[in-house]
């Protein structure tokens, strides 16, 4: 049996190399910068919202963000020497 860890792992390793994937979650949050844009909204809760560890709230990121990320984050890292070298 997996722990939970693991699973998590063997379940980003599976989804990393999707490309269709990673343009879903572009999509969504193309989408959701949009309506904050078009909303314009104005936080008036002195940033209690967003200050996570200090006011005990979680932040949740599903298997598609997590394995965008990673795959963003390997991208990077594979330009970096390039771009250092410029």
């Amino acid at each position: 049996m997996l722990s939970l860890g693991e699973d998590l792992r063997e379940a980003v390793a599976a989804t990393i190399n999707r490309e269709d994937v990673r343009e879903a979650v572009a999509a969504i949050y193309a989408t959701v910068e949009g309506e904050l844009g078009r909303l314009s909204p104005r936080c008036e809760m002195s940033g209690r919202c967003c200050r996570f560890e200090e006011y005990g709230h979680r932040l949740f990121v599903t298997t598609a963000e997590l394995a965008t990320f990673a795959a963003d984050l390997r991208r990077d890292q594979q330009l970096t020497p390039y771009l250092l070298r410029q």
